[in-house]
């Protein structure tokens, strides 16, 4: 996780995608919030480089993991990132979808960042 951490830029998380997918593998069980943050990270990385479809898989990862131990900030933040790449992609209806549960979920959340990211 610290080499995610210490990377220059998005085409360094990138480059170190094999083994942070092994350690979300690993994580999933015991810190599951960590392994969705390494998903996150890879999507955002992937979102960057352009890379939506890739990008798409892993924030929806993101997501089911987050849905999965009940972390509603996480899952708006996931649905912050399908919105971006989908967005990006041109298709607009399926970025507005997300963007709104994003929105919808900053708000039960009460963050204020999420807020006004949306």
């Amino acid at each position: 996780m610290g080499e995610l951490g210490a990377a220059d830029d998005w085409r360094g998380i990138a480059a170190l995608e094999t083994e942070a997918l092994g350690l979300a593998r690993d994580l999933r069980g015991v810190d599951p919030g960590l392994a969705g943050a390494i998903h996150s990270m890879l999507g955002n990385a992937h979102n960057s480089l352009g890379d939506f479809s890739q990008a798409i898989k892993y924030h929806t990862e993101d997501l089911e993991i987050a849905k999965e131990v009940g972390d509603r900030a996480g899952e708006g933040s996931a649905y912050g990132g399908l919105g971006i790449a989908h967005e990006s992609l041109g298709n607009f209806s399926q970025a507005i979808k997300y963007h709104t549960q994003h929105l919808e979920i900053a708000k039960e959340v009460g963050s204020r960042a999420g807020d006004i990211e949306a």
